[in-house]
């Protein structure tokens, strides 16, 4: 330390592998194998992976200079024990000419082997620089690796956007990123082969449509392409480089003797120095960087220097500035022999300046317009050193209004260069004998120093001529690569994203992966419905009503047609109708605080079902949006007063009675059933023609008069639960089984909307038909004489769009001649004739019973007739649904029937048979065995006659 060695000890056998001192050790050692090394040959050493060059154009120079540096190397390694690995050691002729040999070079004397290319550090170097390998194989890399994207990335249940994006950012991106500052220089064309990957990553991760813009997916998740960022990483390298004198690419970057012959052969690739200064904008041509030399402050030089905070625990934010000038006056009152110097930095859109205020006096200085405000601050404070030296100031107090300036001097650890500057000079005023504290105070609360300081440097007007460090030129070529960026954004102004998106920005959601995913493809407004056309060569789909081509925007916002069909809700590329009266339309805004503010405005059918209406929201915090509370914010006065006498009347529309009680084992209680019936009739007249609002409102009432109702009586800690009967589907809705205490409307909502978007809960669903020619009765026939034949094809069939099974279905209607269109008992008759089969319908207007039989043939077939559609069914039940387990078994089986134990077949209930064969049984002294036998002609148990057998042999037959 400092001129004083420690003693030397000798280690015989090495450090131990895993050693803190292994690599330090290992690369102090290894490092004098580059003096050994020719001047005239360039070298680079990362640990133990060494590369020597040469560039001349005489080959007989580069083999005479090369073997010289390698038997150097190999007899340097012998003298201190490394080895050179033969077999690792690759030579590569980096040469444009056709016809130039390669040069032979030799390692101990074996040759050494020249390829095509090889990879150094995780770039590989093919012999003409194209880098088209290296980028072939970090292509194929990256693809692979998206199929951990594509396995989290579900539309429906996949994980959020955020969490998409860091896992992308992190095993993808890194690899791009990695070496780009050296394979930028490849040709655009090979370079966007790279593209797809961050394409497809953006779309997976955004769950955006597959004809959705490239600018509309950078734009939508906040992520420059390729291109850009390589340029900010490019550009950011650029200025570390020339921040640091001792790096080996600055002379090369500052020479620019070869620019001419790169400008007057455009087709030539220039050098890294160049590409940059032809990116770079004038204004950062002439920028002076501050040089950071790090070797130049030992670490056990780096003091930490401490602040004073006159003001405790009081804050700015929670003070009155009152009682913070009082607290500064009282800490002037005991600091009264130190003078006060109060410094600040300022900084706007054109402006940069920074000021000190002491004894009368005002400094202040304008700087470069790249310099941050956290380095104006450190400018002020230094110059504010500087003229206490100058005026030979023995103690005196500095105040910044910088927490973050005091928080960098007491840190040991700090890499900025002007604190060292600060810290340094801080250390020559100390060993002159000055005393000099640092305190911190809030700005703009009226101490009249710091007030002064601030607008002296917002009016600076003397330039200074300072370099810049680092950190500001980094933040500045970040904001400059941005302004880019919303430059290019600007300009598409025929995007759809764009008009909802002026403003670049990181968007930050708190929804569900659906509710995300398909506001996503609503924003960028490229769906399944509106777009699918582009992936099938097909023409532009049109709106039914007003014949316009069919967008987002038209749907959601423009169409204004008044005869129009049940309208539907486009929620991701699927259409759900809602039902209700067509009669008029209105514009209401949902107000969900979570959704673009563009498509808010949705357009709704008046007297349309609640549970329709926010079908296509399904997220519990989205409907908690809807309830009594967001309703009572929201809605008109005069429609709140009519909606609260409304209250009243609802009440009474609403009967409860107990249907019966049965004891509960589980729980050692008593279940009481209650049925709760609306009387529709009973409702008020307010009700028919409300609004969608008003009808939001007043299911929200009945729903709230029934649970006071139910629970009236009830004990906070009863277990309850809610069943709601409806038509489709045909099984009760059932809630939870919570507590009283824990069961609100909102839940009671959740639940229902939640049944009806999936169609029912667990694995049901309903069953939504899409059956554009109108032939589902052939294909259901059809589809259920595949699976009779077992088809191999049958699942393939089975899926929605076949092509095959709607072509059969088309070619069954024809060669009938039955015309395509809905089809009765007659038209299922001709197809039995016609296919020879027996068509058995099942019907859901008779509770899912049998509605028609056919003529009995050899095949049978079962379809299911559901809201005038046909499907077919795979295992029909003929027995009913609730099966009595006591008296029938699971098995299928005609009811009243029972299996014999003899015979194992389903008989009559009055079938007769044999007695049930047993075992023979082992003999025994004190048994006798008899055998009865009978005639099974006449199904009656009559003994004909028995035979006794004894054990000694003897035999006593018995007659009937």
């Amino acid at each position: 330390m400092g001129n004083t060695y420690s003693n030397i000890s000798c280690q015989e056998e090495g450090v131990s592998q895993g050693c803190v001192l292994s690599v330090t050790l290992f690369v102090l050692a290894i490092d004098p194998n580059l003096s050994v090394i020719p001047q005239t040959v360039q070298n680079n050493l990362y640990v133990d992976d060494l590369h020597i060059s040469c560039y001349a154009r005489n080959m007989q120079l580069i083999e005479r200079q090369l073997q010289t540096a390698i038997n150097n190397i190999i007899e340097w390694s012998n003298k201190s024990g490394f080895t050179i690995s033969a077999q690792k050691t690759i030579g590569i002729h980096f040469c444009k000419r056709t016809l130039h040999p390669d040069p032979e070079l030799f390692l101990s004397g074996a040759p050494i082997r020249f390829q095509d290319n090889y990879k150094f550090l995780g770039i590989v170097f093919d012999k003409r620089l194209t880098f088209l390998s290296h980028i072939a194989s970090l292509r194929k890399r990256c693809l692979r690796s998206l199929n951990i994207l594509r396995t989290l990335s579900n539309t429906s249940w996949g994980a959020d956007r955020s969490c998409l994006l860091r896992v992308y950012r992190s095993i993808i991106r890194s690899m791009i990123d990695y070496g780009s500052v050296v394979y930028g220089s490849a040709r655009p064309s090979y370079l966007k082969r790279l593209d797809y990957v961050h394409h497809q990553a953006l779309r997976l991760c955004l769950g955006a449509f597959r004809t959705s813009p490239i600018p509309s997916l950078y734009a939508e998740v906040f992520e420059p392409s390729l291109s850009s960022r390589r340029d900010k990483l490019s550009l950011s390298y650029y200025f570390r480089i020339l921040s640091n004198d001792n790096h080996p690419l600055r002379g090369t970057l500052l020479n620019g003797n070869n620019n001419h012959l790169f400008n007057a052969r455009p087709s030539c690739i220039p050098h890294f120095g160049l590409r940059m200064r032809n990116i770079l904008p004038d204004s950062f041509h002439d920028v002076k960087i501050h040089t950071n030399d790090f070797c130049a402050h030992p670490p056990w030089m780096e003091n930490s220097i401490s602040y004073i905070n006159p003001f405790g625990n009081f804050t700015k934010s929670d003070s009155n500035n009152s009682v913070l000038i009082s607290l500064f006056n009282q800490h002037r009152q005991f600091y009264q022999s130190y003078q006060p110097v109060f410094t600040d930095g300022s900084k706007s859109l054109n402006h940069v300046g920074c000021a000190f205020f002491t004894n009368g006096h005002i400094i202040s200085y304008k700087l470069d317009f790249l310099t941050s405000i956290f380095s104006s601050e450190i400018t002020a404070v230094y110059f504010a050193l500087k003229y206490i030296d100058v005026h030979e100031i023995r103690k005196s107090i500095l105040y910044t209004d910088s927490m973050s300036f005091l928080e960098s001097l007491r840190s040991s650890s700090t890499r900025n260069p002007l604190i060292k500057e600060v810290k340094d000079f801080y250390r020559h005023l100390l060993s002159k004998g000055a005393r000099i504290l640092f305190s911190w105070v809030p700005s703009h609360v009226g101490i009249t120093g710091n007030e002064l300081a601030d607008k002296s440097a917002k009016s600076a007007t003397e330039f200074l001529t300072r370099p810049i460090v680092y950190a500001d030129v980094r933040s500045a070529v970040n904001q400059w690569c941005h302004c880019q960026w919303q430059e290019k954004w600007n300009m598409e102004t025929n995007n759809k994203l764009h008009v909802i998106k002026l403003v670049l920005s990181h968007w930050v959601t708190k929804l569900n992966r659906r509710c995300v995913v398909v506001l996503t493809r609503l924003r960028i407004g490229h769906t399944r419905l509106t777009h699918k056309y582009l992936l099938f060569a097909e023409s532009p789909p049109t709106c039914s009503d007003c014949g316009d081509i069919l967008t987002v925007k038209h749907i959601l916002i423009d169409c204004v047609a008044v005869n129009r069909r049940p309208l539907r809700f486009l929620v991701f590329g699927v259409a759900y109708p809602i039902r209700g009266s067509c009669a008029r339309e209105s514009q209401i805004n949902f107000n969900f605080p979570n959704i673009c503010a563009e498509f808010t405005k949705i357009p709704v059918l008046e007297n349309d079902d609640v549970v329709d209406a926010l079908s296509d929201f399904s997220d519990s915090e989205m409907i908690s949006d809807c309830s009594l509370e967001f309703i009572e914010n929201s809605l008109p006065h005069n429609i709140k007063d009519d909606l609260n006498e409304m209250e009243a009347n609802l009440a009474s529309a609403i009967t409860i009675y107990e249907k019966g009680r049965r004891p509960n084992r589980k729980f050692s209680s008593e279940d009481i059933s209650l049925q709760a019936l609306v009387n529709m009739d009973r409702l008020p007249e307010e009700a028919s023609g409300a609004s969608v609002i008003e009808v939001i409102h007043i299911v929200h009432l009945l729903l709230v008069i029934l649970l006071r109702k139910v629970a009236f009586n009830l004990s906070p800690r009863y277990l309850i639960r809610f069943l709601f009967n409806q038509e489709n589907p045909d099984k009760p809705i059932s809630t939870h089984l919570m507590p009283v205490s824990e069961m609100t409307v909102e839940r009671l909502l959740t639940r229902i909307v939640h049944v009806v978007v999936k169609g029912g809960y667990f694995t049901r669903r309903r069953i939504r038909h899409r059956d554009e020619y109108d032939v589902c009765c052939a294909r259901a026939i059809l589809l259920a004489l595949a699976r009779l034949g077992k088809r191999l094809d049958y699942a393939g069939l089975r899926r929605k769009g076949c092509s095959i099974l709607l072509r059969k279905a088309l070619s069954l209607h024809e060669k009938t001649g039955v015309m395509v269109g809905p089809c009765g008992v007659d038209v299922i008759s001709m197809f039995e004739a016609y296919l020879n089969v027996q068509v058995i319908v099942f019907s859901t207007a008779e509770m899912n019973r049998v509605s028609y039989k056919g003529k009995k043939r050899d095949r049978r077939v079962y379809i299911w007739l559901n809201d005038g559609r046909y499907d077919v069914v795979t295992s029909p039940k003929e027995c009913s649904k609730v099966i009595k387990r006591k008296v029938c078994p699971k098995e299928r089986h005609r009811c009243g029937e029972k299996r014999c134990p003899s015979c194992t077949e389903m008989v009559a209930n009055d079938h007769r048979c044999c007695l049930r064969r047993v075992e023979a049984k082992s003999c025994n002294e004190k048994l006798i065995f008899f055998d009865f036998e009978m005639y099974r002609s006449t199904n009656e148990h009559v003994v004909n006659f028995g035979v006794a057998h004894y054990l000694d042999g003897k035999e006593f037959v018995f007659p009937g």
